[in-house]
């Protein structure tokens, strides 16, 4: 996605990459509850979510570019949060 982005490729070439992220995305979050029903209250499975949702909007051409940041601000500071923030009961 990033370099679809950066270089400017046309819509038509990327999209199918989108649509595996999203579908990778979501599988990996669904093992997760799989294994842990407690993730989905968890700020990592809300993380999960709130980038999933994030980038399905990336199919409304236009909004690239803050799709892209906004997915890269929230993977890295959730990835690189201490276990305390990752795994903070929200219930």
């Amino acid at each position: 996605m990033g370099g679809a982005f950066l270089y400017q490729a046309p819509y038509t070439a990327w999209k199918p990459y989108l649509v595996l992220l999203i579908v990778s995305g979501s599988g990996m979050l669904f093992l997760d509850v799989w294994f842990n029903v407690r993730c989905l209250l968890q700020v990592r499975g809300i993380a999960t979510i709130v980038k999933i949702s994030i980038l399905a909007m990336s199919f409304y051409v236009g909004m690239e570019a803050y799709i892209l940041i906004a997915v890269i601000v929230i993977s890295g500071v959730i990835s690189h949060a201490p276990g305390k923030v990752r795994y903070f009961s929200f219930v």
